[in-house]
This record gives C-alpha cells, sequence and structure tokens, in this order.
C-alpha cells in the first residue's frame, strides 16, 4: 500500500461517524501500526457491520469517562475489547500482537515517563494470563530497565534527602526533580521537588531552611529514608536551641 493510500484511508477512518466529530482515538495509536498489514480489511470490517461500528463507539465511550490519564491505559482496555467485539479471530489477534510489540518497545526505548506509565498500564489493566503481560515480565530488556529505573531512583533520593539534611535545599529541589524524571510518581519526589521549588525565595533564611525542613518530612513521609529523617530531626531540634 502506498503512502498516497494510506493517507485517504486515514482520511476515511476519520469520517467514519459521518459528521458527528466523534473519532476512533483508537487509530491514532493502532492504525499506524496495522493500516500496511491490514490493509482496507479493518476499515471494512468495520463500516459493514454497524452493530459492531456502535459497540466500538460505546466501548470507546466508557473507557473515554474511566481512564483519564494515559493513552497506555486506555489501549490495555481497548485491547481486550476488541476481541469481544470483532467476530475475526485472525484479525483481533494480529491487533493485539502489533499492540503488545508497540507496547514493548516504548518500555524498552521510550522516555522514562512513557516507560513507567505503561509497565503501569499493563500491570493494571491486563490479566493475569494476558500474553502482554507475560512478554513484558519474560523480557530480560524491559526487566533490567526497570531494576535500573528503581536503583537510580533510590539512589538520587538518598542524594535528595541528604542535601535536604544539610541544608542545601537548591541541590535537594534539583535532585528531587531528577528522581522524578528517572521514575515519575517515585514516592514523593514530584511533591517535595514542587513545595521547595515553591518556597525558594525563603532558602537564605535560617529559620526558614529549619520550617522548610521540618514541614518537608512531617507532610511528605512516604518513602523517605527514615535514618536521614532522624538525623533531619535530630539536627532540627538542635539548631533551634542555637539559635
Amino acid at each position: 500500500m502506498g503512502e498516497q493510500e494510506i493517507t485517504e484511508l486515514q482520511k476515511r477512518l476519520v469520517a467514519l461517524d459521518k459528521g458527528k466529530n466523534r473519532n476512533y482515538w483508537l487509530q491514532f495509536f493502532v492504525f499506524p501500526l496495522i493500516l500496511a498489514v491490514l490493509g482496507y480489511f479493518f476499515q471494512n470490517a468495520i463500516i459493514e457491520s454497524s452493530e459492531r461500528r456502535e459497540q466500538l463507539k460505546m466501548a470507546q465511550d466508557i473507557v473515554e469517562n474511566v481512564f483519564t490519564d494515559t493513552i497506555y491505559d486506555k489501549t490495555i482496555a481497548m485491547r481486550g475489547i476488541l476481541y469481544e467485539v470483532l467476530d475475526n479471530d485472525k484479525l483481533s489477534r494480529t491487533i493485539g500482537r502489533l499492540i503488545d510489540t508497540r507496547l514493548k518497545e516504548l518500555a524498552i526505548n521510550g522516555t522514562p515517563k512513557e516507560m513507567t506509565k505503561v509497565v503501569k498500564a499493563v500491570e493494571t489493566f491486563s490479566t493475569a494470563t494476558d500474553s502482554v503481560k507475560e512478554k513484558f515480565a519474560k523480557s530480560p530488556e524491559i526487566q533490567e530497565r526497570i531494576m535500573n529505573r528503581n536503583s537510580l531512583a533510590k539512589a538520587k533520593e538518598k542524594q535528595a534527602f541528604t542535601y535536604l539534611k544539610n541544608g542545601e535545599l537548591l541541590k535537594a529541589e534539583r535532585a528531587f526533580r531528577q528522581v522524578d524524571s528517572i521514575y515519575p510518581t517515585y514516592h514523593q519526589a514530584y511533591e517535595i521537588s514542587k513545595y521547595l521549588r515553591e518556597n525558594s525565595d525563603k532558602f537564605d533564611d535560617k529559620q526558614d531552611v529549619l520550617k522548610i525542613q521540618e514541614h518537608t518530612i512531617n507532610a511528605f513521609p512516604y518513602g523517605a529514608p527514615e535514618n536521614i529523617v532522624k538525623d533531619i530531626e535530630r539536627e532540627i531540634n538542635e539548631k533551634r536551641r542555637r539559635y
């Protein structure tokens, strides 16, 4: 299939809802992967069965309302729905295989944020016997990347809390931001970096620094290394007696 034919097919797919301005969001994730393989077959399969087309619309509307975070969650959900709605086993398996391949590629080569969201979507919304979950579990590249991500985030978080303990709040803010970049949603790194950034104008005042240290360990305790937290509490008390 040539580039012009693919472009025309994409335009026709967008127009399937006959002016109702409700397109299949799934096409933006799946169709670029399957057009060259399936050609016009997928389009015709939907057009020829208005009942299945309406079922796909209804499923899409439900998924849109339930999943508001990422397209990966939606893709995993719709992937399972397609198996139920389409009456062509070969087509369903082909689409599922291509989705699995794309998700695996993102988990291996995507940004840390993409990898985290894909892995979370697979772990949360696919069944225990799902092929994509099995592929992720058996992929040494994905498992190694997950382990590396965890190790890097843990080490950087420890460094960030050490900066916090030493009163080096600018360095602490940057380090917590790096934790979130390495592993989005890791503990409360994002919340801490945001809090420090919002109070950066107070970093030069000794009393304010103590207040910021105290608020940080009390307001964001999840995952914080206990030994460093205890050191911060002890130093806060000692400094307050001196000031």
